[in-house]
C-alpha cells in the first residue's frame, strides 16, 4: 500500500519552523541590546550548559589603581557610617552570603567595610592583601606584585542605593586603607555579563589584563586562561592558580596549592 505525502501537513510543518526561527531571531536580537558582540553567544552557551548540568562562568581579569584622593565631596559622607566589620561583628543576615563563605573570607584574612544608614547596613566592600581563594569556582587567585596590589570582591549595593554615591563612598574607604598599607593597585575578576561593573570599574581606571573561564560538572573543573588550561577533581587540592599583575600579565602556577 502506498502512502501519499500530506500537502498540509508538509505546510504546516514548514510554517512551524519559521516560526520558530522568527522566535529565535527575536530573542537573540533582545540579548543583542542587552549584551554587545560575542556577549550574546556567551550567554546563550551558559543557558545551554546549564540545562545539561555543566556550570560555565567567564571573567575578565581587570587592574584598578588606587585613587589618590576622595571622589565624593566630605558633605555627601556624613549620609552614611562605613567602618570595617570583624568576624564576631559581622552579621550573616545583614546581605545575602551564605555563613560559610563569610567564615572562609575571614579565614583567609579578608578584611570587610560595611556602611550602614540610621543603623540598617546597605553596602559593603571586602579586601584581601595576598592570595584570594576563590568562591564561586576552585581557583586561587595571585595579585602581583605581593605587597603592592590587593584583591578587591564582592562590593555590593543595596538595590535602593544603586542610583547614589554609596558605590563610590565604599571605594573611597577602600582607597584610603591601601593608600595607607603602600598598596598602588587592586585586582579582580568580573563575570563578563556584568556589563554595569565592568562599566562602574572602567571610570575608575580599571583596565582589563585578562580573562579566564571555568566549566564544572560534578566533581570535575576544567579551567581555562591566556597561558593554558587545567582540569582538577574536588577531592583533591590541584587548585588552578592565577597571578593578576600590574604588568597587565595573566600566568599560571602549575605547583600544588
Amino acid at each position: 500500500m502506498r502512502l501519499e505525502r500530506n500537502p498540509h501537513y508538509c505546510t504546516f510543518s514548514q510554517s512551524c519552523r519559521r516560526g520558530i526561527l522568527k522566535g529565535v531571531w527575536r530573542k537573540l536580537k533582545s540579548l543583542q541590546q542587552e549584551f554587545a558582540g560575542n556577549l550574546v553567544y556567551d550567554y546563550l552557551a551558559r543557558r545551554a550548559l546549564g540545562v545539561l548540568g555543566i556550570g560555565f562562568q567567564r571573567y575578565h581579569l581587570v587592574i584598578q589603581p588606587v585613587a589618590e584622593g576622595s571622589r565624593v565631596p566630605e558633605r555627601h559622607r556624613a549620609v552614611f557610617d562605613i567602618r570595617e566589620v570583624d568576624e564576631d561583628s559581622y552579621r550573616t543576615e545583614w546581605f545575602p552570603r551564605p555563613a560559610k563563605v563569610i567564615r572562609e573570607r575571614f579565614a583567609q584574612g579578608a578584611r570587610c567595610w560595611v556602611a550602614f544608614k540610621e543603623g540598617a547596613p546597605v553596602g559593603c566592600q571586602w579586601l584581601l592583601n595576598g592570595p584570594y581563594l576563590e568562591d564561586e569556582v576552585r581557583c586561587r587567585f595571585i595579585p602581583l606584585p605581593e605587597g603592592r596590589v590587593a584583591w578587591d570582591f564582592d562590593v555590593y549595593v543595596a538595590p535602593d542605593f544603586r542610583m547614589g554615591r554609596l558605590f563610590l563612598l565604599l571605594w573611597d574607604t577602600a582607597n584610603q586603607w591601601m593608600r595607607e598599607q603602600g598598596i598602588t593597585c587592586s585586582a579582580s575578576r568580573i563575570d563578563t555579563l556584568n556589563l554595569q561593573s565592568i562599566r562602574s570599574h572602567q571610570r575608575m581606571g580599571a583596565r582589563i589584563v585578562g580573562n579566564a573561564w571555568f566549566l564544572t560538572l560534578g566533581r570535575i573543573q576544567l579551567a581555562g586562561w591566556p597561558d593554558g588550561w587545567r582540569l582538577s577533581r574536588a577531592a583533591v587540592p590541584d587548585i588552578p592558580v592565577m597571578d593578576v599583575g600590574c604588568s597587565g600579565r595573566t600566568m599560571k602556577n602549575d605547583g600544588p596549592t
